[in-house]
């Protein structure tokens, strides 16, 4: 009966081995969940093999680490989709705040950088249509003498 116990447990060993084998290798090929789960299932066989402990541990981390980048992600998606409205309303400034924000959290993301450039040359062209029309309403005013006396002229001629 002792040699049957002890057999036994060493089945467990050997197939709780096999299984912490398992998940190390669906750990390193990116697998999270699916590692997880093959170590918690070599825990339940044999609960003090180190290395399902140690997949158990990292599995449990990459995954939260890919949650929290997938909440980065949505996040960033929602400030560049306000960045976006802002710019097209013509409200550089908020566009702006909503683009950096979005930067903080996906600096890498190309789209942020390109949008960011963009409200550059939003900003650029309404700062020069403002300088435009500036000078064209000094020029009016610098006219609005000389026609009023043209004006007055051709009237005392008809």
């Amino acid at each position: 009966a002792e040699a049957q116990m002890l057999a036994a447990a060493e089945q467990r060993r050997a197939r709780a081995a096999e299984l912490a084998t398992e998940s190390d290798t669906l750990l390193r090929a990116g697998d999270g969940d699916k590692a997880l789960r093959i170590a918690q299932e070599a825990l339940r066989l044999q609960d003090d093999d180190q290395l399902a402990r140690k997949v158990q541990g990292l599995a449990t981390a990459r995954i939260r680490e890919q949650a929290a980048a997938r909440e980065r992600a949505e996040r960033a998606e929602q400030l560049l989709q306000r960045a976006r409205e802002q710019l097209q309303r013509g409200k550089h400034a908020g566009a702006r705040e909503q683009a950096q924000a979005a930067a903080t959290l996906m600096p890498s993301d190309e789209r942020i950088q390109s949008l960011l450039t963009a409200i550059d040359e939003a900003e650029w062209r309404a700062r020069e249509d403002e300088r435009l029309e500036g000078e064209a309403r000094q020029r009016a005013k610098a006219a609005a003498p000389v026609v009023a006396r043209a004006r007055a002229a051709e009237g005392a001629r008809g």
